[in-house]
């Protein structure tokens, strides 16, 4: 009789090894590893390698942020793996903003088990916006206050809220008056790479 191997179910332990062992970025959902397809930048909190146009978004938003907010309010963090979901999950923010008294007062290496009270993902060609939908409700149903899925192609941003409101903003507009984010004032434009004038092209490189 033939019979089939049982699936290996991964735990937390072995995410952080298999992804410096494999050099990829993996997520643990229902057990199995899912690699994240959007590489990352070097950024604040977390050193690592490539340079894409949503990496860079990423990053424009956690500068922005880290520029409102000091340690003392907040902290951010790039591709924090993140246990706050049902049945050890984890996810990989983009970028997660955790107001700074539900942390302790130093950081550790330990992964984030609590939900962030901010979370952006920015989409990538490997990552589409319908992929970031279902990533949105993770996010919601883990508690997490307000989410961006950010679309570096329409230069928008798409705002989703816990009490299940939404915006949506393009470049021209000016993110104020949040109260999720209180006095935060970002124009939308300042997080997308500059767009060349007509007829200019990049170097290419």
């Amino acid at each position: 009789m033939t019979t089939t191997a049982a699936p290996i179910r991964y735990t937390p332990a072995d995410v952080e090894r298999l992804s410096d062992r494999d050099g990829k970025l993996y997520e643990l959902v229902h057990g199995e590893l899912v690699e994240k397809h959007a590489p990352v930048t070097e950024h604040i909190l977390v050193e690592k390698h490539v340079s894409t146009r949503s990496n860079a978004v990423a990053v424009k938003v956690a500068v922005a942020l880290c520029g409102r907010y000091p340690d003392t309010e907040a902290r951010l963090f790039i591709e924090q793996p993140t246990y706050c979901f049902p049945s050890g999950r984890m996810r990989r923010p983009d970028v997660a903003l955790v107001w700074s008294r539900r942390l302790p007062a130093e950081l550790t290496h330990d992964e984030l088990e609590i939900p962030p009270d901010f979370v952006a993902e920015v989409v990538s060609p490997n990552n589409t916006f319908f992929d970031q939908l279902d990533r949105v409700e993770d996010y919601l149903r883990a508690g997490v206050s307000i989410v961006w899925v950010i679309d570096p192609t329409h230069r928008t941003v798409h705002v989703y809220r816990k009490d299940g409101t939404y915006d949506l903003l393009r470049s021209g507009d000016v993110l104020s008056d949040e109260p999720l984010l209180p006095g935060l004032s970002l124009p939308i434009a300042d997080i997308f790479p500059a767009v060349a004038p007509s007829g200019i092209s990049g170097s290419g490189s």
